[in-house]
């Protein structure tokens, strides 16, 4: 089993849970792909990135995005023209409609995603949000939870799950997480 992680916006591997994430599964099974210019993202260069940190997707692969990250790996299955199966999918305060507070990433939200099709070829979804994110309004990623027919865990006082807001560890994962590497 493996776990993908993409960041969002302004990240890095070496910043928020990402880190605490690695150390707790291990680097062997947790590869979070770093991104280019993430003060300046672009959609094609980092679905690009993204894909091919990815590479072949089974069901013993499990995506994790966080934030712009996760519409990243959204556009990456959704260009996928072969069969594919994923054993899970991850998003923390994920979104697929424009933010209003940040413009700049609307690019991300213009291409239309499957979200259906993405839905039938993922065996586990998860969505995970807190009770005061001031990026992504709750009701955006309720919406995307909505849309891939999803369970949301709310993780009370979170806010944007970044490490500016002292979020460095994010164990509400682990319930979601360990069930999918246990097979």
């Amino acid at each position: 089993m493996r776990i993908v992680v993409a960041h969002g916006y302004r990240a890095d591997p070496s910043r928020h849970w990402f880190p605490w994430l690695v150390e707790h599964y291990g680097s062997e099974v947790v590869t979070v792909v770093g991104l280019p210019n993430p003060e300046e993202p672009d959609l094609e260069t980092w679905v690009h990135a993204a894909s091919a940190a990815v590479g072949e997707v089974d069901e013993e692969t499990v995506l994790v995005g966080h934030s712009l990250g996760c519409v990243t790996l959204l556009h990456v299955l959704n260009r996928r023209s072969e069969p594919w199966r994923l054993g899970g999918l991850v998003l923390v305060a994920g979104f697929v409609d424009p933010l209003p507070n940040l413009p700049a990433l609307d690019p991300f939200t213009a291409e239309p995603l499957d979200l259906h099709r993405i839905r039938g070829d993922v065996a586990v979804r998860h969505v995970l949000r807190s009770d005061d994110d001031d990026v992504v309004a709750a009701p955006l990623t309720d919406r995307l939870a909505g849309l891939l027919d999803a369970p949301t865990t709310v993780v009370p006082g979170a806010g944007h799950f970044v490490d500016r807001q002292g979020v460095r560890e994010l164990p509400a994962l682990l319930p979601i997480l360990d069930p999918m590497l246990a097979g």
